[in-house]
């Protein structure tokens, strides 16, 4: 029985930089790729999004950092930027600052995406970045890269829109659909 290369021009460096086709990789190698498959489909939709990846190096991810690194400039070239931080309070603070880019009448992007990763430990300590994150919520054109990802995955395969809510609006209004009410009502 003759098995045929299905790839013979594959080469290692493919896991984080092949456009097509299968790639073999570790799933450090997947978080790598992931914020530069993000930036090809905003790319491919017109939009023009920057990345940003921060964690602490401590965690058990703290491998991220050097599978970064060893993707070389191209990986800041694919306008992706990486800032390790010494706790997982710095990284996450650094990602709630990334989602109000479109706040700020200089801005070069349209949105940015981003990940941070940390240790369960750590995210106790970063619970603040995390709540001011999760109640300013994620840019519209940006937003908490996992959670982007699988909505837009889903709103592709189901073709369903996929709509911008804000976070703290939602919960204003829920009010309104679960009881009813009427403006103005006094939330607290």
């Amino acid at each position: 029985m003759t098995t045929t290369i299905q790839r013979p021009d594959y080469r290692l460096a493919d896991n984080l930089w092949a456009e097509h086709g299968g790639v073999f990789l570790t799933g450090t190698q997947a978080l790598v790729r992931l914020p530069l498959m993000q930036r090809a489909l905003d790319r491919a939709r017109g939009l023009a999004s920057a990345g940003f990846v921060s964690g602490y190096r401590g965690s058990p991810l703290g491998g991220l950092d050097q599978a970064i690194w060893r993707a070389g400039p191209k990986f800041t070239e694919a306008g992706i930027r990486f800032v390790p931080a010494v706790n997982e309070e710095l990284g996450a603070t650094q990602v709630l600052g990334t989602q109000r880019v479109e706040d700020d009448p200089d801005r070069t992007v349209d949105g940015v995406f981003a990940l941070w990763y940390g240790k369960g430990p750590g995210v106790d300590r970063a619970g603040d970045a995390i709540k001011h994150g999760n109640a300013y919520g994620a840019s519209p054109r940006g937003g908490v890269l996992v959670g982007l990802t699988t909505a837009k995955a889903l709103a592709a395969v189901s073709g369903k829109p996929l709509l911008a809510i804000n976070h703290l609006e939602a919960h204003a209004l829920t009010a309104r659909l679960t009881d009813d009410a009427q403006f103005p009502y006094l939330l607290l």
